[in-house]
């Protein structure tokens, strides 16, 4: 973790900034869902959540176009005060529905503030990650990206944590202490980010905005090799996502339960004691792991990580064995720690300097298909067998290894 004091003060701050911005967003927003829970039934909150995915993913393509014609420092600066203001909105409603809980109208204007606090956060995410790829260079950026990558599981942890011991019985306090955090955050941001002359400012072809936007990623879905790229690692993302959507269910149902040191472990707790060892190696593993594998090449790298991290959760998908779930997991998260930091490095590879925000947006689109496919295995599972579903995940996973190899081969003979 010395390396950290070497980075350029852009990256010392985004990345303790992202590590404050996510926790409060792993605090906050999933356990306001579980607190609406007590005034609205599930098919609202359903719809909710779908909406709010929905707006948060349109509002980030624009975004990242926004950021990559306006100064990404004051269009971060701009939209964190406009989030505080969402965000302290919030907080009056929750306090005042607390104080009429029949309050009806006061209800719906809650889920309008959640709603607007998302696609807002949302706009400057990629300007974030923008800006994080044009303070990289060849030789930090794996150093750099693998901090980025344990400061964000480090923080989802810290959040959740935070946020199911305080949520219950003190959600306005957790509340208030986010917002102030976050004022520092954007304080901070504002004083001690330097302004980012990296930016390549566009000419507007048309007094549209609409048609400069689609003409935009219109010129970004011409790039070959990174479509192929995202699509590769929608593949992979799938395996992992696998856990949630099939192998969850999986344990839940077919785990036999059993006891060990005086604890009984079902299905629901064995996919938790999953999650927990995934969080510990990622927390405490992440810089050895970094060491042993630094002078190996990207390619490299990417090719051994990803293919123990579709071999464990390929395995997870079919096995209901205590002890070889565990090492599935180990092995699974050690393939993570090797590949993750790497796949970040490379696909900046990929992306023109002009267009980071615009990509960054864009980028999503391999999370929405993973997604999408990892919930078809749960679809299919109702027609095929186990063992069938296993070596569709692990299939799946190979192919989209392939893919990504090849974008990296074709881009080294093009260099």
């Amino acid at each position: 973790m010395s390396s950290f004091m070497q980075f350029p003060l852009n990256i010392k701050f985004r990345i303790l900034s992202s590590f404050f911005s996510k926790t409060i967003g792993a605090a906050t927003s999933p356990f306001l869902i579980l607190y609406l829970t007590n005034y609205l039934n599930d098919v609202f909150l359903g719809l909710l959540l779908l909406l709010s995915i929905s707006l948060n993913f349109i509002s980030s393509i624009i975004g990242g176009y926004l950021s990559d014609i306006f100064n990404r420092k004051r269009f971060i600066t701009t939209f964190q005060t406009v989030q505080i203001v969402l965000l302290s909105i919030l907080t009056f409603e929750l306090y005042f529905l607390e104080k009429n809980p029949q309050e009806g109208v006061l209800l719906y204007c809650i889920v309008i503030s959640y709603v607007l606090q998302g696609v807002i956060g949302g706009t400057y995410k990629p300007a974030y990650n923008a800006l994080i790829m044009d303070s990289t260079n060849k030789d930090n950026r794996r150093d750099i990206y693998r901090f980025n990558y344990w400061t964000t599981n480090l923080s989802l942890a810290v959040g959740t944590s935070l946020g199911g011991w305080f949520s219950s019985n003190h959600l306005i306090s957790l509340y208030v202490t986010s917002i102030f955090i976050l004022i520092l955050v954007t304080i901070g941001f504002f004083i001690i980010i330097e302004n980012d002359n990296q930016i390549f400012r566009k000419e507007v072809r048309q007094n549209n905005f609409f048609v400069n936007l689609f003409h935009n990623y219109k010129e970004a879905l011409k790039n070959k090799d990174w479509i192929i790229f995202l699509l590769g690692s929608a593949f992979i993302f799938s395996v992992e996502f696998s856990l949630i959507y099939y192998s969850n269910i999986r344990l839940a149902r077919d785990f036999s339960q059993f006891s060990i040191l005086g604890i009984d472990i079902s299905g629901i707790r064995m996919f938790s004691v999953l999650q927990f060892i995934n969080t510990i190696l990622v927390i405490f593993f992440t810089f050895q792991i970094g060491r042993v594998v630094e002078k190996w090449s990207t390619k490299n790298a990417l090719l051994i990580g990803v293919f123990l991290y579709i071999c464990g959760y390929s395995l997870i998908s079919y096995n209901l064995n205590f002890f070889i779930l565990i090492l599935c997991v180990i092995i699974a998260t050690i393939g993570e720690l090797i590949f993750s930091p790497n796949w970040q490095a490379a696909q900046i590879e990929f992306i023109p300097r002009d267009k980071r925000g615009s990509f960054s947006a864009l980028s999503a689109l391999s999370n929405v298909l993973a997604l999408l496919m990892a919930s078809g295995y749960l679809l299919l599972s109702g027609h095929l067998n186990i063992s069938i579903i296993s070596i569709l995940i692990f299939i799946i996973g190979v192919i989209g290894l392939i893919l990504v190899s090849l974008t990296l081969v074709r881009k080294n003979r093009l260099e």
